[in-house]
């Protein structure tokens, strides 16, 4: 049988006899590769020319093959150390007037080496090539900078190096960079990086600040940025509004235009278009926003806090805090000003938690609480209470932080007790509700509704904000007519038992001669009540104006009790033509009395009106405005106490000295504040603290009666007067009780309209957004007049370039 041959190291674990005889050879052979490599660093040539490359003689060619005797390191060094010596007196001269030379120009230091002296007078050294042909003549300055070394350079200066190292280069002045670095006389050794660092820091400044642009324009009209996809340069439609901008302003904008394209062909790992670059930016927009207003808000020193409270859409309590100020026009033009300043999530609402809340976020924003004059809150017990409510627990720390409490809630709160004073009031508004519900439940019904009133559409009424239930009574006391006949040809077309039965009824109650009289009085009252609510809301308003708004509407409630009565019904018999009533009809029904068991024999029947007109008038009319009247006068005692306080700043040119200086005494009695201080350990002092001088307020109202015009009445007007020219500085104390008197604030108007930006903000979609984001969303879009006016590029550029530093080089 014929053999047949076999790998015999198939499956073998170590190496054969034949393998391990190879390895050996192979190491025998590397090793005598290298041996010898050290030798040049022991062994050395003769000391020719040490610092330049051996000269090539053609005339010394046979002595290439002639041994040369070697000599030690430490001849070689004591050599060097003779020719050194020699030259050291020739070359100091030359030396001292380098080293003059560069530190006034230093490009021009030439400093040469003792050694390469000598050499220049024997001629220009050769630096020669790998293969030992020359090249051209270059003098080397082994003392210079090693920056101005040339990159090739031979093997006997190299070894000079390796023993010698380079000495110290005699300069004291070096160029240095933007960070004070220097490493040599001509340049840093980073430059080439530097230079490549701030290319890309300006690169990224272009791009930085279209980006900007485009999140200051999303943030300031409520938009969201984010979508369910983030891929950048695929132009998807659902990668939110920040890419899909600037994929759009890439097709007309170069600088975005290069960008995503070095995104799509991945040469550029960070592209900064992602959720944690749209954070930095907003973090860095509203940061700078959020500084310009404390800068005015410590520059004006007096402030105002407003408080209010609302859950959102995450079923998360949000309290909005609103700081109100006084600019003298140093920072800001002069004028009373409101900023938004953050959201807090509140886990309780009770006034103590709400209370340390505040104090966290004044201690984080380096706002002192003895700086407060005025707090302004809605009438929640949590806020308003004397015991534990936010503005008690002020009280006690700073006492001339005057509490005032919102106008507005105050009308709203007066609306909603009269709305239930009354049974004839509860029926009209459930009747109002009711029309709204039969025509809003079906888009068939509604139409129907459209085809006769082509105006108003009825609204439902709030729950809340009693002041906007006048748009739900306006809807039909201007287009009754055009309702009852909606109504009339719903209960006409409609074949469902409850819809014919309810659309009937209420026909019939609009044809009520009572609904039409009601509907003429609540309009009335409502119209009144939200106008001056809505005049109270401007940011500019004060105390003096709410108290003139009160005192206006008190009047009017007044004067419509007694002599009201008669207008309502004329009104309400040009509605009754409107729907066709005839005037046997236009009156009012008789209504059966209820008759009560009496319980006690001394108890008295009930007496019924033997007029139905007058009962209306008397169990609705007289008492609904006596119930307004009563609780309009005691939710505004409080404002009535601090008008006491400063009014006469009002009024003063028309008062005696004798009375200025009484007010005067008052008011700095309550702008007073004493603390108590150890001083030792058995001794006990006080520190008192106080805005204004009651003498010399009184004076300097004394003194401005000559010079204020009669134009200038209001407290306003005042400030301003006194701003222009500077004339505050001599009225120092009526300048500060005038910005007192108006930092205090009459309504919360500004912390409700923070809500409303709440609620475009923190949607359903967007209702996991952090509470980072949800601040700097916010202050863009409520503060975006300060946004606009501020300049980002100074922020920007520092952004730019710690991004630019993290690229790969």
């Amino acid at each position: 049988m014929a053999s047949t041959s076999r790998d015999r190291g198939r499956g073998r674990k170590y190496l054969n006899g034949n393998q391990k005889r190879a390895l050996a050879k192979a190491k025998v052979l590397e090793n005598e590769k290298h041996r010898g490599a050290i030798k040049k660093f022991l062994v050395t040539p003769p000391l020719k020319r040490p610092c330049i490359e051996d000269e090539e003689d053609k005339n010394d060619s046979e002595n290439d093959n002639t041994a040369i005797s070697p000599i030690t390191v430490d001849e070689y060094n004591e050599e060097i150390d003779i020719q050194f010596e020699k030259v050291q007196v020739d070359t100091q001269t030359q030396l001292n007037q380098t080293e003059d030379d560069l530190n006034t120009t230093e490009d021009s230091a030439k400093v040469r080496s003792p050694l390469i002296a000598k050499e220049e007078s024997e001629g220009q050294a050769q630096t020669s090539n790998s293969d030992g042909s020359s090249t051209s003549t270059v003098v080397i300055n082994i003392n210079d900078d090693p920056a101005s070394w040339p990159s090739n350079i031979n093997r006997n200066i190299r070894d000079y190096l390796t023993m010698k190292g380079p000495p110290d280069i005699p300069v004291n002045k070096f160029p240095r960079n933007e960070k004070g670095l220097c490493f040599s006389k001509f340049h840093c050794i980073d430059k080439e990086r530097e230079l490549t660092i701030n290319k890309h820091a300006k690169y990224w400044q272009q791009v930085f600040k279209r980006l900007v642009a485009i999140v200051q324009f999303l943030a300031e009209r409520n938009l969201a940025l984010r979508g369910t996809e983030e891929k950048v340069g695929n132009e998807s439609v659902h990668n939110g509004n920040f890419l899909g901008l600037v994929e759009l302003f890439a097709k007309f904008d170069s600088v975005l235009e290069e960008h995503l394209r070095k995104v799509k062909a991945n040469e550029i790992h960070n592209h900064y278009l992602g959720k944690d670059t749209q954070n930095e930016l907003l973090d860095i927009m509203a940061t700078a926003v959020l500084n310009e207003i404390l800068n005015r808000v410590k520059a004006a020193k007096y402030y105002a806090i407003i408080l209010d409270c609302t859950p959102d859409l995450s079923h998360q309590e949000q309290m909005s805090l609103t700081i109100r100020y006084v600019s003298d026009g140093n920072l800001a033009p002069s004028g009373v000003y409101e900023h938004f300043i953050q959201f807090m999530q509140v886990e309780s609402s009770t006034g103590e938690n709400l209370y340390k809340t505040l104090l966290n976020t004044l201690e984080e924003l380096k706002l002192d609480v003895k700086d407060i004059r005025g707090q302004g809150y809605d009438n929640g017990s949590n806020m308003k209470g004397h015991t534990s409510g936010v503005q008690a627990r002020l009280l006690q720390d700073n006492p001339r932080a005057f509490f005032v409490p919102c106008a507005c809630h105050n009308y709203n709160l007066l609306l909603g007790d009269v709305a239930k004073c009354c049974p004839d009031a509860i029926t009209f508004f459930g009747i109002l509700q009711r029309i709204y519900i039969m025509f809003s439940a079906s888009t068939k019904r509604w139409a129907v509704f459209k085809k006769h009133v082509p105006g108003l559409s009825v609204k439902p009424l709030s729950d809340t904000r009693w002041e906007c239930r006048i748009d739900s009574v306006k809807a039909i006391r201007y287009q009754v007519g055009e309702v009852y006949d909606a109504l009339v040809e719903t209960s006409e077309i409609t074949d469902e038992p409850k819809v014919k039965a309810e659309t009937e009824g209420l026909a019939n109650q609009l044809k009520d001669y009572k609904f039409l009289v009601s509907l003429i009085f609540w309009h009335d009252l409502l119209f009144k009540v939200n106008y001056v609510s809505k005049e109270l809301q401007g940011k500019t308003k004060d105390i003096d104006e709410g108290m003139e708004s009160f005192e206006k509407l008190l009047s009017w409630l007044r004067k419509y009790r007694e002599s009201g009565f008669n207008d309502v019904l004329i009104g309400a018999n040009d509605l009754a033509e409107a729907v066709e009533l005839p005037l046997e009809f236009r009156k009012f029904q008789d209504k059966r009395l209820q008759r009560r068991k009496r319980m006690f024999s001394y108890e008295a029947k009930d007496q019924a009106f033997d007029d139905p007109k007058e009962a209306y008038r008397v169990q609705c009319f007289t008492l609904v405005l006596d119930k307004a009247i009563q609780s309009l006068e005691s939710r505004f005692m409080q404002l009535k106490s601090h008008i006491k306080l400063f009014g006469f700043l009002n009024n003063f040119q028309g008062l005696q000295k004798a009375e200025i200086r009484k007010h005067t005494v008052d008011l700095e009695a309550a702008l007073i504040d004493t603390k108590l201080k150890q001083n030792t350990d058995v001794e006990v002092g006080t520190v008192t603290s106080k805005d204004v001088d009651g003498y010399l307020l009184a004076e300097e109202l004394e003194a401005l009666k000559t010079f204020l015009p009669t134009s200038v009445a209001k407290p306003q007007a005042l400030f301003e007067y006194l701003v222009v020219n500077n004339r505050f500085t001599a009225f120092p104390n009526v300048f500060v009780a005038l910005r007192i008197y108006l930092t205090m604030p009459v309504t919360v108007a500004s912390g409700e309209r923070s809500f409303s930006k709440l609620k475009l903000i923190k949607t359903y979609l967007r209702s996991t957004i952090s509470q980072e984001r949800l601040n700097n969303l916010a202050m863009l879009s409520i503060e975006s007049d300060i946004t606009k006016t501020l300049d980002f590029k100074m922020i920007l550029k520092d952004f730019a370039n710690k991004k630019a530093r993290k690229v790969c080089f």
